[in-house]
């Protein structure tokens, strides 16, 4: 029913309005309707789905001896937060301005790059994927978000 509503407000015309506005508030707003949508689909009743999002929303007080911030604030996690900001960033144009100005660089004003860089790329994003892949199947109990369908 969450998708649905939101299929029949874009197509009513919010559409329309979203797509005039700067591409941080619609990236917002994707983001601000996928996080309450997760917490409907994980929370056992509505009233806690709302006590999640009044928390989320800093109107509830959290409680400290439940849920300390050192246990979920580790070194990797704080690690992955700054490499995840870094990367999200719009960070392209300043590498593009490193990159040198010659040979296959200069021929286009995309990323053109030679075989040995594209390598190196892949070979970076694979190593990358696989480090996470190890650090989460090696960290604590996780269950299947579907046990109880």
């Amino acid at each position: 029913m969450y998708h649905g509503l939101f299929l029949i407000l874009e197509r009513a015309g919010f559409e329309t309005f979203l797509a005039k506005l700067w591409r941080p508030f619609r990236h917002l707003y994707a983001m601000l309707a996928v996080m309450v949508g997760w917490v409907f689909f994980r929370s056992d009743s509505l009233e806690k789905a709302f006590a999640v999002l009044k928390a989320m929303a800093g109107m509830a007080p959290g409680d400290p001896i439940m849920t300390p911030i050192d246990f979920y604030l580790t070194h990797s996690v704080l690690t992955a937060i700054v490499i995840g900001c870094l990367a999200s960033a719009p960070i392209g144009k300043a590498f593009q301005a490193l990159l040198p100005k010659k040979g296959a660089f200069a021929a286009s004003k995309h990323y053109a790059m030679t075989d040995g860089w594209c390598m190196a790329n892949s070979l970076v994003f694979l190593m990358l994927f696989c480090l996470s892949a190890i650090s989460i199947a090696s960290g604590t109990y996780n269950p299947f978000i579907y046990f109880r369908f």
